[in-house]
């Protein structure tokens, strides 16, 4: 054992049969003379700025990313279609997009979502359309947007039935740590004529993006 000094400053220190260690105090490693892998204990610095581009290089499930940044993306699609008339809330069959761990997002009750959904309406009378929300823990509704009209009323004038492509997004926080579903609502504002959100030869789409907060 012993150590290895210059002008009474230890370069390198070594006991019993372990490994020789450098001294604490050593400092001004010029970066040229750093190659290798880092050892588990090397937490950062100021000069530590960047990662290698190393493709296997993965972040820890702590780490934190800035505000706005995009965490995870989920779009689902498909061309189902319900009809209904009786002046109440209903929610499309599908597509449905759910938060769910399984899915790739955070699962925080403080989780920051922007919903967007595209879907084509007939309707044979005034009818709207919304965004939708269920899960346990927080309060269903097949009207997201809270306004009476959702995301727009759309008139329906003379006999003909009309098809309209609607475009919605809305910004939302899920408010629980458990499975949030979301989907596409509407009504008809008309008992006896029906309103339609889908349909079969049409595409309907719902995507979920989470941002960090």
């Amino acid at each position: 054992m012993g150590d290895f000094k210059i002008n009474e400053k230890t370069v390198f220190t070594q006991s019993g049969s372990a490994e020789p260690a450098m001294g604490s105090t050593i400092t001004g490693i010029p970066a040229a003379g750093v190659t290798g892998v880092l050892p588990v204990g090397v937490t950062g610095g100021s000069g530590l700025t960047a990662l290698a581009s190393n493709p296997t290089v993965t972040l820890g499930s702590n780490a934190t990313f800035p505000a706005g940044h995009v965490l995870n993306m989920k779009t689902v699609s498909a061309s189902d279609e319900d009809g209904h008339a009786d002046e109440a809330w209903y929610r499309l069959t599908a597509p449905l997009v759910v938060i769910s761990s399984a899915n790739g997002f955070s699962m925080s009750a403080s989780a920051r979502i922007l919903i967007m959904a595209t879907v084509q309406i007939d309707n044979q009378y005034n009818c709207t359309v919304d965004l939708t929300k269920h899960g346990t823990g927080i309060t269903d509704t097949n009207n997201l947007s809270g306004d009476t009209y959702g995301f727009g009323l759309i008139i329906h004038e003379g006999t003909s039935q009309y098809r309209s492509v609607v475009h919605m997004h809305i910004e939302d926080i899920t408010g629980t740590t458990n499975d949030v579903t979301y989907g596409i609502g509407f009504k008809s504002w008309n008992t006896a004529a029906s309103a339609f959100a889908g349909g079969a030869d049409t595409l309907t789409t719902i995507t979920a993006i989470e941002f960090a907060v």
